[in-house]
């Protein structure tokens, strides 16, 4: 059993499920919404938050359904660093 307090995000990620009569995951990990920005292999888009309080908060949708609210300059940090990142990787898959 997990209890709700101990989560540290309501992310996880699992190696291996095997459904029999109940569904069993194996090997899982909480990660940050960030790992998941980063790491994953993933559709990123960004669209406006109808926040109006702040009104300059954006929502990144990864995947067209996973929802992450963050404000603007973070969100273009992101996507610059992930940017380049994928770029580091290609060129140290290529050697």
């Amino acid at each position: 059993d997990i209890h709700r307090s101990l989560m540290q995000s309501t992310l996880i990620v699992y190696h291996e499920k095997i459904r029999t009569s109940s569904i069993y995951i194996h090997d899982t990990s909480f990660i940050s919404s960030y790992a998941l920005l980063f790491f994953g292999k993933s559709q990123l888009t960004t669209e406006k938050s109808t926040n109006t309080i702040t009104n300059n908060d954006n929502i990144i949708l990864i995947d067209n359904w996973i929802k992450i609210n963050i404000d603007n300059k973070t969100s273009e940090l992101i996507y610059v660093l992930k940017e380049k990142f994928n770029y580091l990787v290609e060129i140290k898959r290529k050697i």
